[in-house]
């Protein structure tokens, strides 16, 4: 995960916190244990799967969870809210993800109007 660029890991951590509940993991142990159990609920999933399309679909999620973890998106994804504490990263940390972006989303509406009264 180091050696990708930053555009293009929060475009994963886009994808991932959409699917995985983030808020309150803010060690690397707990966010890969969230990745193992999505990683297993994808595997149930692809055994109780009726038809190719679904298999196909948790078969590749099982993949992707697994290198994700193997990978270490959860080092990289602390690595990143330390950089930029104030970021989209840190904040669906700490809150969620649908209170991050109302948090950033009422942090860029203020600058605007502080900004617009010069």
């Amino acid at each position: 995960m180091d050696s990708i660029s930053s555009y293009e890991f929060h475009r994963i951590f886009n994808r991932v916190s959409s699917y995985i509940d983030l808020q309150g993991k803010v060690t690397v142990q707990s966010i890969n244990e969230e990745l193992w159990k999505a990683r297993e609920k994808c595997k149930k999933k692809y055994l109780e799967a009726v038809n190719v399309y679904e298999r196909t679909k948790y078969r590749n999620a099982v993949t992707g969870y697994g290198n994700l973890i193997r990978h270490g998106f959860a080092k990289r994804t602390i690595k990143e809210g330390l950089i930029e504490p104030d970021g989209f990263i840190a904040n669906t940390l700490l809150f969620g993800r649908a209170e991050a972006k109302q948090r950033l989303d009422a942090q860029r509406r203020s600058r605007m109007r502080f900004y617009k009264r010069r």
